[in-house]
């Protein structure tokens, strides 16, 4: 990081340690904070935290925006719907959102409420889902010339 970017990210840390969203619920519970970061963005501590995500953070708690997270885009939405008719061996929905557990590392009840990073993890895991042959070929015709 350059000096530029370190004297950034502590402005807003600081932006973050001042809000009042944070001195009401955060400041005096470190376990909720603690809580908290790791269910939004699966750390500890802020100073973990990247500049984007900080930002949003720094906005969440000044109440500029309605989620510390950026909710999945409907595209990415889209996208893992149609991989997963495309890929998957059972098709049905429970199907899916246990696949999204495994691989999010956490319950996930509605496709929509991940976010566009765990969107974007679950995109690649389905991608590597090999597509499978059927078994049992309906148009297979035995051969009965022998050679």
């Amino acid at each position: 990081m350059t000096k530029k970017q370190i004297a950034y990210k502590k402005a807003l840390l600081r932006r973050i340690h001042t809000a009042p969203l944070y001195k009401q619920l955060f400041s005096q519970d470190r376990a909720l904070w603690e809580e908290f970061l790791q269910r939004h963005f699966k750390v500890k501590s802020s100073k973990e935290l990247d500049i984007a995500s900080l930002v949003r953070l720094a906005k969440y708690l000044e109440g500029k925006a309605s989620s510390p997270t950026l909710p999945a885009s409907a595209q990415q939405i889209d996208y893992i719907l149609y991989l997963w008719q495309e890929r998957a061996t059972f098709k049905d929905m429970f199907s899916l959102l246990k696949l999204a557990k495994r691989v999010l590392k956490r319950d996930v009840n509605d496709i929509y409420s991940i976010t566009k990073k765990e969107a974007s993890a679950l995109i690649a895991a389905i991608k590597k889902i090999r597509r499978r042959k059927p078994a049992n070929n309906a148009d297979y015709t035995p051969n009965t010339h022998t050679s």
